[in-house]
């Protein structure tokens, strides 16, 4: 329950280091992919993401933008509630999309054609020299069920498999949070209504 009493006292601190989490996670996504060769945290390489592993990214970036809301709404009890459900909700959704990931790595199942196969170009234009060619530029995306890096050493967990024990751990940590502030919350209208 420290959370719980944390967040009563000030209700807008959880929010709002869960927003710095948020950004801190993405921001080590972005590192590992534009420099991870020169971190030497993942060796030596830089990490290209796969089609799920941009997907991963997807809820800490609504996250960032709702705890920040959250946070600067911790004076109005119904709105900063619903968004700390909301949340929850998007936590749960990136440990599922996360999970996914995590079983088409271990080949449980098949993530589909678009995280196995580059984009192949177009046929030509018919008499015209020039080839119309997909969007993607460089080199193709990797494929999903290749883990780009594990750790510890190659039997590890991948970053798909760190990332599911974040979200839920950050889920299971938030809901009775959010459970909390929403017993407080006809305290806090009544005292309004006063």
């Amino acid at each position: 329950m420290f959370l719980s009493d944390l967040d009563a006292q000030r209700p807008w601190l959880l929010p709002l280091l869960l927003a710095l989490l948020s950004a801190a996670v993405l921001g080590l996504a972005w590192l590992s992919e534009l420099y991870g060769a020169n971190l030497r945290l993942f060796g030596n390489q830089n990490l290209r993401p796969c089609p799920l592993c941009l997907v991963q990214r997807y809820p800490y970036a609504l996250l960032v933008g709702l705890a920040l809301a959250a946070s600067l709404l911790s004076h109005r009890d119904r709105e900063r509630t619903l968004l700390l459900s909301i949340m929850v909700l998007v936590l749960v959704f990136g440990a599922f999309v996360s999970a996914f990931h995590v079983g088409v790595e271990y080949g449980w199942w098949t993530a589909g054609a678009g995280c196995s196969a580059p984009l192949e170009p177009l046929q030509p234009l018919g008499d015209q020299d020039t080839f119309i060619l997909s969007a993607q530029t460089g080199p193709p995306m990797p494929s999903c069920s290749d883990a780009a890096w594990r750790f510890p050493s190659d039997q590890g967990l991948s970053m798909a498999g760190y990332n599911f024990l974040l979200s839920t751990g950050l889920a299971l940590a938030l809901y009775p949070t959010t459970l909390a502030s929403l017993q407080r919350m006809p305290e806090a209208l009544a005292r309004r209504d006063c």
